[in-house]
């Protein structure tokens, strides 16, 4: 009896790797580098076989989802950048003697139009978070900014999302935190003035959304969506006509994710040396879902 072949949901930042990327490559083969998540390593090297199939997903992005046909070009192999002290994917721990980090080569086959998929039903329950939920604030607000540091897209410092930095906001009430099935998943911090990002603005016209951060562990799977809907009707209830935000300039990706979900760029504003795009939804306007991918 001839066994069916595997296939694999491999995911990429099209920034960093695009479907394009891989089949202008020699032999249209690249090396899939940056895995740190030990579940994903053990299935490289213990289950993906030369030859397995592999749906090549475009992540965090404006149309995430299946964009090529790819296979299982090699074995699991060390993943050279965490011995390269330069790269995002540094691990300072990591030795040539003993890797932690595994790779295989992944060849790219052919497009295909993009396929998205159905983010999984999660009930997530938010509520504002309280002075015995820092830890858990500051452990998500954490694990989104380790995630982003590895891609080499370092926003916020240790210090910023400490549980000492973020005990005020959450004391004052402005954080609020997402749970499922009893884990906290996601937060945000609702502000109701902002004269620092947006001075010029009337006050009580608007609400304000900052540190926006789904558990990367669970991110695709409609969190962001349910944490941006929250934030929505608590603006509305509010009795404030927009809802706003900002996004540190260069990064296209996420600008487009919230263009999706239905804010229109307004303007940039230059903050500390550093360029922000500033985005709005009118509130009189319903919020809209998209695949978010945090």
């Amino acid at each position: 009896m001839t066994a069916l072949p595997q296939y694999w949901l491999m995911k990429s930042e099209p920034e960093e790797c695009s479907i394009d990327d891989a089949l202008a490559a020699p032999a249209a083969t690249v090396p899939w580098t940056g895995v740190r998540n030990y579940q994903a390593r053990n299935f490289m090297r213990d289950a993906m076989r030369v030859g397995d199939g592999v749906l090549f997903y475009h992540s965090s992005c404006a149309e995430p989802g299946i964009v090529g046909i790819a296979r299982v070009a090699s074995g699991a192999k060390p993943d050279p950048t965490q011995f390269e002290p330069g790269s995002p994917y540094h691990d300072q721990v990591a030795k040539p003697e003993a890797p932690r980090w595994l790779l295989v080569e992944v060849q790219a086959l052919r497009k295909t139009r993009v396929l998205g998929l159905a983010a999984p039903d999660v009930a997530v329950r938010v509520r504002p978070a309280r002075p015995s939920d820092v830890p858990d604030v500051a452990a998500v607000l954490g694990a989104a900014a380790d995630a982003l540091r590895r891609r080499g897209q370092a926003l916020w410092s240790a210090r910023e999302v400490s549980e000492a930095a973020i005990l005020p906001s959450v004391e004052q009430g402005l954080y609020h935190l997402g749970w499922v099935d009893g884990e906290p998943v996601g937060v945000f911090r609702l502000q109701w003035e902002d004269p620092d990002f947006w001075p010029e603005v009337a006050e009580g016209s608007s609400a304000y959304l900052h540190k926006l951060a789904v558990l990367p562990a669970r991110q695709g799977s409609g969190v962001a969506q349910a944490l941006l809907n929250h934030a929505c009707q608590l603006a509305r209830r509010g009795g404030r006509q927009f809802l706003r935000l900002d996004c540190m300039g260069g990064r296209p990706s996420l600008s487009a994710v919230y263009e999706k979900f239905g804010f229109r760029r307004h303007s940039p504003v230059r903050l500390g040396g550093v360029v922000f795009n500033r985005f709005e939804m009118d509130l009189g306007m319903p919020c809209t879902t998209a695949d978010l991918s945090g």
